[in-house]
């Protein structure tokens, strides 16, 4: 099992939660633990997820592919 942490800032909008759960759930990922904020005056969502990779998933990815399978949820929702 590959564990990793991904760190996302962006607009706070509907939906970041849902799409960035679905992306993991699709990859066969699980996130084990998730913390978030929303600065509601700047209306900047900020979130840590810490995503394992089972191991019964035929297709492992390596960090550098999961960077760049995710860059569609990042653009969408103009995470940095």
């Amino acid at each position: 099992m590959k564990k990793f942490v991904i760190v996302t800032k962006c607009p706070d909008q509907v939906g970041i939660i849902r799409e960035v759960a679905s992306f993991f759930c699709h990859i066969g990922g699980s996130i084990i633990k998730a913390d978030q904020f929303t600065d509601v005056e700047a209306q900047i969502f900020f979130a840590r997820w810490e995503v394992s990779l089972d191991t019964y998933n035929k297709e492992m990815y390596e960090l550098e592919d999961i960077r760049k399978l995710f860059s569609s949820v990042a653009e969408n929702f103009a995470m940095e």
